[in-house]
């Protein structure tokens, strides 16, 4: 009976990851990278050794965090650039908590020796989205998130 009240206590932080996945998908389809970009208050950033080691070295996120559903939602729902949407989508998710997150771009070469492109977001030190890939990816580009939800002077 404990385990049926532990998963419906859950019901709320799904439907919750799932709206900020929707609209972070709407958002990523209507409007180009630059113009989202600004309108949630995300600037570029020197890329530094710290991001480079924790990509190398990640650390496993805290449990309690609140975008612990989002990869699963978003591979549930088969978005197309999912780790960009759920990026924005744990920025979004962070915003609303007045808490700073960053998002990382980085490149691999595939066994086709390819470019690939991903992106995930960092909280705390920690990757939060974007995990679980086999590739090793060398970020190029971090930008910072301001809180979109505040009011600009």
């Amino acid at each position: 009976m404990e385990a049926y009240f532990r998963r419906l206590s859950r019901i709320p932080l799904v439907l919750e990851s799932t709206f900020w996945l929707a609209l972070a998908h709407l958002l990523r389809k209507i409007l180009p990278i630059a113009k989202l970009f600004k309108l949630l208050g995300i600037h570029a950033l020197p890329l530094t050794t710290e991001h480079r080691e924790l990509v190398l070295n990640p650390q496993r996120p805290s449990k309690g965090l609140p975008t612990r559903y989002l990869d699963r939602i978003a591979k549930f729902l088969k978005l197309d650039k999912p780790c960009l949407t759920t990026a924005i989508s744990a920025r979004l998710m962070f915003g609303i908590r007045n808490s700073k997150t960053e998002i990382v771009l980085g490149v691999a070469h595939n066994d086709s020796r390819s470019l690939i492109a991903h992106a995930w977001a960092i909280y705390d030190g920690q990757i939060i989205t974007g995990r679980g890939t086999e590739v090793q990816f060398n970020p190029i580009s971090v930008f910072s998130c301001e809180n979109p939800f505040t009011k600009r002077r």
